[in-house]
């Protein structure tokens, strides 16, 4: 099935030694697979040769949205479909129906945790834009296929018919929120994306809530989001500074667009249990009324 359909496998890499034999073990086939390594210091690329995969490695980092495009560019002429996944996924399932991946620009896995329980399953963006997993941690609920605003960058399949509308991802966002920004580029070119619990893969997840350098990278691409995205005013109750336009902004027309489909999606502050039970009552505490206040303007 896998290569009737034409699927490659992009994989980026960066010191992942660790974890890559195990994905490597869970894929259907070493062809059509290619590992993008972004300056590994540990024995990581020794190991992907060790598969007989093809490796790219980079000479320095740089980012995973870059090392996805490089990967989707290397297979460009050999698939149809790209199946992209984190070195610390293991597949578990690669059950899917062909006419999905036509009509689908996006595919999104159930994203397991190693216990079982619910790593990614539907994603949510709140009143702040952030952009965080409900039922994290618990026991999958959705049995059957949805469709989906958001999805997750650990695992998914990207059909080609889609780059071409769309592009690819945005190499300026480095680090997080480039799966966001590529939903929301979906959204407004009526590109659809698509939950399949069929399709099932564990995320080897560490919850990094607390480093310093995803809050660093998350803080500074959701600024870019809300610039490119939000209506001004929504901007404006972010605090967010109006920076200048780009490849991606949108007129404020589309914005209105975006933000009237986006609404309908919005909950009042957390709920994942990525954060503690305390934090979340906290953060619920100041968001639960300002949403309210956003609400009125969007």
């Amino acid at each position: 099935m896998v290569e009737k359909i034409n699927l490659g496998f992009v994989i980026v890499t960066y010191n992942s030694a660790d974890c890559i034999g195990h994905l490597l073990q869970s894929l259907p086939t070493i062809k059509n697979v290619v590992v993008i390594d972004n300056n590994s210091t540990d024995k990581t690329c020794e190991i992907v040769k060790s598969f007989g995969c093809e490796l790219i490695a980079n000479k320095h980092n740089q980012g995973y949205g870059a090392g996805v495009n490089q990967g989707i560019k290397h297979l460009y002429d050999k698939c149809n479909y790209f199946f992209i996944l984190n070195p610390d996924i293991v597949i578990k399932s690669l059950k899917f129906e062909a006419d999905d991946l036509e009509k689908y620009g996006i595919i999104q896995p159930l994203v397991l945790l190693p216990n079982g329980n619910v790593n990614v399953e539907e994603l949510r963006m709140n009143v702040l834009g952030f952009v965080y997993p409900l039922n994290y941690n618990c026991a999958p609920k959705i049995k059957s296929k949805k469709e989906a605003t958001f999805f997750s960058g650990s695992a998914f399949i990207l059909s080609k018919k889609t780059i071409e509308k769309v592009g690819y991802f945005d190499e300026s966002l480095f680090l997080y929120y480039e799966d966001v920004d590529y939903a929301i580029r979906c959204t407004t070119t009526n590109e659809k994306i698509l939950f399949d619990p069929n399709i099932i893969v564990e995320h080897d997840y560490k919850n990094s809530i607390g480093s310093k350098s995803k809050k660093k990278w998350i803080l500074k691409n959701r600024r870019i989001i809300a610039n490119r995205y939000f209506k001004n005013i929504w901007r404006k109750l972010l605090f967010i500074k109006k920076q200048k336009q780009d490849l991606h902004t949108l007129t404020e027309n589309e914005k209105n667009t975006f933000t009237a489909y986006i609404k309908p999606k919005l909950l009042l502050g957390f709920y994942t249990k990525q954060f503690s039970k305390i934090a979340r009552i906290i953060i619920n505490a100041f968001t639960i009324p300002y949403s309210l206040i956003i609400k009125l303007f969007i």
